[in-house]
């Protein structure tokens, strides 16, 4: 019994690893109201309540469709409208009970934005009610609260089946949904065809190997649910978390999944992917592929890719993305392949969706970048920016706009953006290259969700999505007329349009496999220009007019290939036919009938607006969000809880500091709807120092403990600078803190005998901390580049009965090393201590293999060189054919990742009166990345130390914790 809660209260922590506190905070004075609309509270700032009127009726709308599967009953949400976050996305948390909507919209899963999000998030909703239902799960919510529920579900739960239960009903419940998309179940439908599989464990929990995607619960849950609902009922997944209520301790799922299908749960993701995969053969047949050649040299034991292609004089330029190199923009010419610079990660993004990430002209390139607000976390922008290949010069073409789609003219003189804004809706935006400034803007209110524009003259190309279907639209800017040139429908979808000629080429997916197409704008005859196996994306024309470039996925990547254009060769439209999903029909007349037809009747009801108090309306209790903190001293496992809006805060937890292994128990109070951040703070924990003589060595060594209740009062002001591929945070604080000292021990000893009696500190402190880190590689253990600088000054300048004061300055430097994922890391420390009869909590790390110790004057130096040893990506059977290698899998007990290793030096110096003390020593560190369990949420690192203490000549070893990880 010991040890299964010891197992217990590991999984809890790990677990809890995962999940931290929001940073995220709107801007002030929004004026927020909300309405009531059943059991939804749709929380929204002043003018947007077209927008919250429409949220309220999709919610009661959907409602009926969402629950009507699963034995639930719905339960009080409150969800808020976000509206200056760049970022299209929505959420629901489990702990508190809320949701997030954003208001940018996106076209990844075909849906109207607030459609799909009613359905997707309202699905999770149900998901989370279900998973009260039942003795075992409702007991983890009477013992946590919200908080238990959410631990259930991501200790027994796998994401997958989350994310593809809606998904499923996305697809099921409109004629859009990813389920209908064909890149969506893309690399799943590679491998198949390539004859390879992963496993089970390989495939939802990744490995350093794999890229695209990251372990993707969203397109695995969408294969293996719709085969369950289609082979086994719609009720099939309803009795999975039934029977989960039969244990409420590991591993409930897989024995539920047994019991409701009669196979466990190898046999159904494989049995799974077998019938895709004969689906996805059937749809081959008679297929004749285009003829290309692969333009950039393939390494065939990684993936990677080279996206978003185009040619500029004599030369190929794309972004090279691989795991274990840098995000770049490189240039092919004859044999060499030049890296230019480096791109930021969210410049990458589109492509996951096959969306124009990059659009180049004329020699400059075109992308958009997310810019956050250097205060508040949910308020950011989406800019424009020039580069020039032949100055390699980066120009800022807008500021603080938010556009969502962007294109370059093949001359390079105009750029067309599409922006959104939640009050305004679309305006297309034309831009003059020549001297950076508008050159007109026009508002396109009518047309749906527009995206990936192309521009040549005066037209303007546009992706629409709009609820009769998909189209592509020409605008004419000179007399603002709007031509459908591809008919709404919802039997395929379209990316990516360039102009030539009188061509319009694009990317669709009516033949399930994503291929370019060409639309003669005169006659608007259609053709089919590639055949490719997986999918051809991002088209782009040579300037000579005789050569189409473009991505092919494959096995390995996004491989940037060219093929002549030859229109005679092309296939008519009329001669492709369209392949019939044997699941989504199936899945549709579940849920809608034998018909499957889809609801077409949303109600228009009106909802009373009331004014929203963020401190009356706000905070949800029980609710509690855990997370773990880590600095290079102490570690902390905290527990929160957090309005709606994430303006106050309250939380409890535990601390450990590393040099005085001393436990801490704190509360706090946190109020950051204000520019500066408002803190309180009480605390109860245990002290330890080693203190040393003034005059003695090693044998004037003291070693005190005592006890400290504090109360502190703070202010802090957390500031993001970051832009593009650099990451820069500031923090500034300060703290009043009362300390109340209770029960030293010895209460007597001899070096230090003015801290012989109990009685109350009153100190000040001031902090000042400075991060700027550069992204590298995925892989890389550390940042390429970065700079971290720690200030901190202590003191007692009011009346107490002790005395104090203590400064520290600490600095990090990162520095790459030959090799991409390896890197350096050197720290210094210069900290000075008044102890004459109080000593306050050291800011930085001791030596490693010393017990820390207190001396008025202490510098020390480290350095580290970081490095991955292995990378347990792949088995015989799934290997790339090339490699040999095997998965390092032990039951289910660990499944593990990486093998990572470390060397240091340490030295450091203290200084004490006359006396001067040196302490210096050597090791190396051993960890492996691993998923305890096999579950996805519980990644962490983990390993032992050895240190070779010069001085003492001390051989001593340690455990190594790094967590939380972060599971993409």
């Amino acid at each position: 019994m010991k040890f299964l809660r010891i197992i217990i209260f590991i999984l809890f922590m790990i677990c809890a690893a995962t999940l931290r506190i929001s940073a995220q905070q709107n801007p002030p004075f929004k004026g927020w109201k909300y309405i009531d609309a059943g059991h939804y509270r749709i929380i929204f700032p002043e003018g947007l309540e077209k927008i919250a009127q429409r949220t309220a009726n999709l919610m009661i709308y959907y409602e009926k469709y969402n629950y009507a599967g699963m034995s639930t009953e719905p339960d009080y949400i409150p969800i808020v409208i976000i509206e200056d976050y760049s970022e299209a996305n929505g959420f629901v948390s489990f702990a508190p009970f809320y949701s997030h909507w954003f208001t940018t919209p996106s076209s990844f899963d075909s849906i109207d934005w607030f459609t799909g999000l009613a359905i997707h998030e309202g699905r999770h909703m149900v998901q989370r009610n279900r998973l009260q239902e039942g003795g075992a799960k409702y007991s983890w919510y009477v013992i946590l609260g919200n908080y238990g529920t959410a631990l259930y579900l991501g200790l027994f739960i796998p994401n997958w089946y989350l994310e593809g239960d809606a998904v499923v009903m996305e697809t099921a419940l409109t004629n859009g949904g990813r389920g209908r998309i064909a890149s969506f179940p893309m690399w799943y439908r590679t491998l198949e065809l390539s004859g390879r599989r992963y496993s089970y464990y390989r495939a939802t929990l990744g490995t350093y190997n794999d890229m695209y995607p990251y372990p993707d619960p969203y397109s695995l849950g969408y294969l293996v649910n719709s085969y369950v609902r289609k082979y086994y009922s719609r009720a099939a997944w309803d009795n999975v978390l039934e029977y989960t209520d039969r244990s409420c301790l590991y591993p409930s799922f897989d024995n539920a999944l047994e019991l409701a299908t009669g196979h466990d749960l190898n046999e159904i993701y494989n049995t799974a992917l077998d019938r895709y995969r004969e689906y996805w053969k059937n749809n081959l047949e008679g297929m004749e592929f285009t003829e290309s050649a692969q333009v950039f040299p393939e390494r065939k034991d990684k993936w990677e890719s080279f996206a978003f292609p185009f040619i500029y004089g004599d030369s190929i330029y794309a972004i090279r993305f691989a795991r274990d190199r840098s995000l770049s923009l490189v240039k092919r010419t004859a044999d060499e392949t030049d890296e230019l610079r480096m791109i930021p990660y969210d410049i990458i993004s589109p492509l996951f969706h096959h969306e124009r990430g990059i659009s180049a002209g004329g020699g400059y390139i075109l992308w958009r970048e997310a810019i956050p607000d250097p205060r508040w976390g949910y308020r950011s922008y989406s800019d424009l920016r020039l580069y020039n290949v032949e100055s390699g010069k980066t120009l800022d073409l807008t500021d603080n706009k938010k556009f969502i789609a962007a294109a370059l003219s093949a001359d390079g003189t105009t750029a067309a953006a599409v922006e959104y804004i939640a009050a305004k809706g679309y305006s297309l935006e034309l831009f003059s290259i020549a001297d950076m400034k508008n050159s007109g803007s026009y508002e396109l209110n009518d047309a749906g969700h527009i995206y990936d524009p192309a521009i040549q003259g005066n037209l303007v190309a546009l992706c629409t999505q709009e609820k009769e279907g998909n189209s592509i639209i020409i605008f004419d800017t000179e007399n603002g007329k709007k031509t459908r040139i591809i008919d709404t429908t919802h039997l395929e979808h379209f990316r990516s349009p360039i102009f030539h000629n009188e061509y319009l080429f694009f990317v669709s997916d009516y033949t399930g496999i994503d291929n370019i197409y060409a639309v003669n704008l005169k006659n608007r005859k259609r053709f089919q220009v590639t055949s490719v196996m997986y999918g051809a994306y991002f088209p782009s024309i040579s300037p000579g007019n005789n050569a189409l470039l473009y991505n092919e996925y494959t096995l390995t990547g996004y491989k940037t290939v060219s093929s002549s254009i030859d229109p005679s060769a092309w296939i008519s439209f009329e001669k492709l036919k369209k392949p019939a999903d044997p699941y989504i029909d199936a899945i549709a007349a579940q849920e809608l009938g034998r018909g499957g037809n889809v609801p077409d009747d949303l109600p228009e009801q009106k909802y009373v607006a009331n004014e929203y108090n963020t401190l009356l309306h706000g905070m949800t209790i029980p609710g509690w969000i855990p997370f773990f903190n880590f600095t290079n001293y102490d570690f902390s496992f905290n527990i929160f809880t957090q309005d709606v809006l994430h303006t106050l805060q309250a939380g409890a937890g535990s601390t450990y500091n590393f040099n005085e292994k001393t436990h801490t128990a704190a509360g706090t109070l946190l109020y950051s709807a204000l520019y500066p951040v408002l803190i309180l703070t009480g605390s109860y924990g245990n002290r330890t120092r080693w203190i040393s003589d003034k005059k003695n060595r090693y044998n004037g060594i003291e070693f005190i403990t005592w006890m400290e209740k504090t109360a502190s009062a703070e202010i802090n002001l957390p500031l993001n600078f970051s832009r593009g591929i650099h990451s820069t945070f500031m923090d500034i604080g300060a703290r009043g803190v009362l300390v109340d000292i209770r029960d030293i021990d010895p209460p007597v000893y001899r070096i230090y005998s003015d801290m012989e009696n109990n009685g109350l500190l009153k100190y000040s402190s001031y902090y000042f901390k400075m991060q700027h880190t550069v992204t590298g590689a995925l892989n890389a253990i550390l940042p390429r580049h970065g700079q971290i600088i720690n200030l901190s000054y202590w003191h007692t300048p009011f009346k107490s009965d002790y005395t104090a004061r203590m400064f520290s300055a600490d600095a990090t430097l990162y520095l790459p090393s030959l090799f991409s994922t390896h890197g350096f890391k050197f720290t210094g420390t210069y900290a000075l201590n008044d102890t004459d009869d109080y000593v306050f909590t050291q800011q930085y790390l001791f030596p490693r293999g010393y017990e820390s110790v207190t001396h008025e004057k202490f510098i020390s130096g480290s350095v580290d060189y970081l490095f991955p040893i292995a990378d347990f990506s792949f088995s015989p059977a799934e290997s790339f054919e090339e490699l040999t290698g095997y998965s390092f899998f032990l039951f289910k007990l660990f499944y593990f990742k990486r093998l990572n290793g470390g060397i240091y030096f340490d030295y450091g110096r203290g200084t004490t009166g006359d006396l001067k003390m040196d302490y210096s020593s050597a090791g190396f560190e051993l960890t492996s990345v691993q998923n305890l369990f096999s579950n996805y949420h519980l990644l962490f690192e983990a390993g032992i130390r050895y240190s070779y203490c010069f001085e003492t000549r001390q051989k001593v070893y340690g455990l190594v914790l790094k967590v939380p990880f972060i599971q993409m």
